[in-house]
């Protein structure tokens, strides 16, 4: 590349160097053209020498002329410019009169120093100074000189010397051509090493720059891809909040639901409990009814002894009857209120209501019985012939009634038992409820827990989204650092090219 421009660079001066060689040519044949021109004017064109040396100058000046349009860029051009003057002026110095004729060669010895070609120039000073001796011999040996000799002799000299200045001004200039050439050819190769240092650096930069955008691409990605998902998480999150919040209402109103629960529990307790009392008390009433049972039995079996005490006797039963009646009448009274009480609790006193019922029914038959035997009584006091027979009939009623009363009493122990039973159940579910209570207290405490943790991660997550958002953004600025980054390493590489 630093050969290029160095040739690059002297095909400029050549073309430059052409252009001035052409138009001091052209300024300076003129002026002889022109000059030879007026003297054959003068003469009215009778001299055909003088118009040989016009057509020659005239055709010199051509060949400068046309030679510039085909050869401006080309070394040849010189030699044919030159060699055109050099006819001009040596035509002029040996025929012209004047002593400054020679000086016409001046403009042209400056204009070949800008060539710095030292062996050229020689060559034009030699062929300057043969001319310009022979010319001075040549008015030496002349008998009509219009000017003194050492006018000649002055010039020839001056020429000499001018040729002298010109070939080592030359020789100088082209020296430190050289020396200016060497060390812009060095100074180029130091710019072309450091150029393709830049270039490495510039590609360099350039693929860094490719695999950074490459990484920051990604990174936008992955910033797209955490902020969907920080999104999706914070609705997760929110629709769990609203979860929790759904739930905690939920827990509320079973906590609720089991505090009342609890309560129904021990009011069963409590009416179970009175109801085993009940059922103690009629269990007892009915061994005493049982007992009495079997003293009237006792006492029907003697009533055909003591007879004669039947009056006093049927007062007593008739006291008795009273008895079994008012216990007949509380019996019903308590099978009523047990029957309530089952109807309260529900499936588990079903059977409960059935044996209520049954000693209803009983004491219903008792009642009745007592009415009977009431009315046996006072049939006793009418008919006493019959008192034998109503005494049979009583004993055998007596003994159904025993009969009646010991399955009553198997009954309530029945009862008394499931009750019993019911009771445990019942304080097993209350317990049971009350443990509910607790794990419920308990799960009420996790979920303000995790509502606390939602709302602390639903903050994360907003924060967490946030930086994602702001490292979107600086990716998408670094991204468009390392695009101007890569035009201007483009840039530099192009220039550089």
């Amino acid at each position: 590349m630093n050969n290029e421009n160095l040739i690059i660079t002297n095909e400029k001066k050549l073309r430059m160097n052409n252009a001035m060689l052409r138009r001091m040519s052209l300024i300076v044949m003129s002026i002889l053209t022109l000059s030879f021109l007026m003297k054959e004017s003068e003469r009215n064109f009778s001299d055909p020498t003088g118009l040989i040396y016009l057509g020659l100058s005239i055709s010199c000046l051509l060949i400068c002329w046309g030679g510039y349009v085909k050869l401006k860029d080309s070394e040849m051009y010189k030699h044919v410019a030159i060699t055109s003057y050099l006819v001009v002026y040596i035509t002029l110095l040996l025929t012209g009169p004047s002593p400054a004729n020679s000086t016409y060669v001046y403009p042209l010895l400056v204009v070949a120093i800008t060539y710095f070609n030292v062996e050229y120039t020689k060559r034009l000073m030699i062929i300057v100074i043969i001319s310009n001796l022979i010319s001075f011999i040549i008015r030496s040996n002349s008998a009509n000189l219009e000017f003194p000799i050492t006018e000649y002799q002055v010039m020839c000299i001056m020429s000499i010397l001018v040729s002298f200045a010109a070939f080592y001004v030359t020789k100088l200039a082209d020296r430190f051509n050289k020396d200016m050439e060497s060390r812009l050819l060095h100074e180029k190769e130091e710019q072309s090493q450091l150029l393709e240092k830049v270039l490495s650096i510039a590609a360099t930069i350039n693929e860094q720059s490719v695999e950074a955008d490459e990484l920051v691409h990604s990174l936008q990605e992955s910033s797209t891809v955490v902020s969907r998902a920080m999104e999706e998480i914070s609705s997760g999150i929110v629709n769990t909040s609203d979860n929790i919040q759904n739930q905690t209402l939920m827990t509320k109103n079973i906590q609720d639901a089991m505090t009342n629960t609890a309560k129904h529990t021990n009011n069963i307790v409590v009416v179970a409990e009175q109801s085993k009392e009940t059922l103690d008390n009629s269990f007892n009433m009915v061994k005493e009814l049982i007992s009495k049972s079997e003293n009237i039995s006792k006492t029907n079996h003697n009533v055909v002894s003591v007879m004669n005490l039947l009056q006093e006797e049927t007062k007593k039963v008739l006291d008795i009857a009273g008895v079994i009646f008012n216990i007949s009448s509380e019996t019903n009274l308590l099978a009523l209120n047990a029957s309530i009480e089952s109807a309260r609790a529900g499936e588990a006193g079903r059977g409960f209501a059935v044996v209520a019922e049954q000693i209803r029914q009983l004491a219903e038959e008792t009642r009745k019985s007592t009415e009977d035997i009431s009315n046996i009584i006072e049939g006793l006091y009418k008919n006493a012939i019959n008192a034998t027979n109503v005494v049979n009939e009583s004993i055998e009623n007596v003994t159904e009634q025993n009969v009646l009363i010991n399955q009553v009493g198997e009954n309530f122990s029945v009862v008394s038992e499931n009750i019993n039973i019911l009771s445990r159940d019942i304080q097993d579910v209350d317990y049971l409820v009350n443990g509910l209570v607790t794990s419920n207290n308990q799960i009420n405490d996790s979920i303000s827990q995790l509502s606390a943790t939602s709302q602390q991660i639903t903050a994360n997550t907003e924060e967490a989204t946030s930086l994602s958002a702001q490292n979107l953004t600086q990716a998408i600025q670094v991204t468009e650092l390392l695009e101007q980054v890569r035009n201007s390493s483009n840039e530099l590489e192009q220039y550089a090219n």
